[in-house]
């Protein structure tokens, strides 16, 4: 398996973990969902990516919890290469986070 095949599947478990978490209503589940999140999101981290895919899911996960608005010097440049990113790849990993994170019952929104 190529890494940019291990980042995609640990993003679709990732993207998982997140509807869960959104949904809970137990806080102790709700507490071991984030943790394993953060956890599925270092894997992401430390994983090289060999191409652009696992560049849009490296960077989309980093724009979604960082967003570039903290920021407003970098916002422009970070907000060019995540749509470049997604222009050449098809992957929106921020917009499905952001997705997920604004309605995690509704999952039409994700591609």
């Amino acid at each position: 398996m190529t890494t940019d095949a291990e980042l995609k599947a640990l993003w679709e478990e990732w993207k998982r973990v997140l509807m869960t978490w959104g949904e809970q209503t137990d806080e102790k589940v709700a507490k071991r969902l984030f943790h394993e999140g953060e956890a599925i999101a270092k894997k992401i981290a430390a994983t090289p990516a060999e191409g652009l895919d696992g560049l849009a899911i490296q960077f989309g996960l980093y724009y979604y919890v960082r967003h570039p608005s903290l920021d407003p010097y970098t916002a422009p440049l970070a907000d060019a290469i995540k749509d470049g990113m997604v222009r050449l790849t098809g992957i929106d990993a921020a917009g499905e986070a952001l997705a997920i994170a604004e309605s995690p019952a509704d999952k039409t929104k994700l591609q």
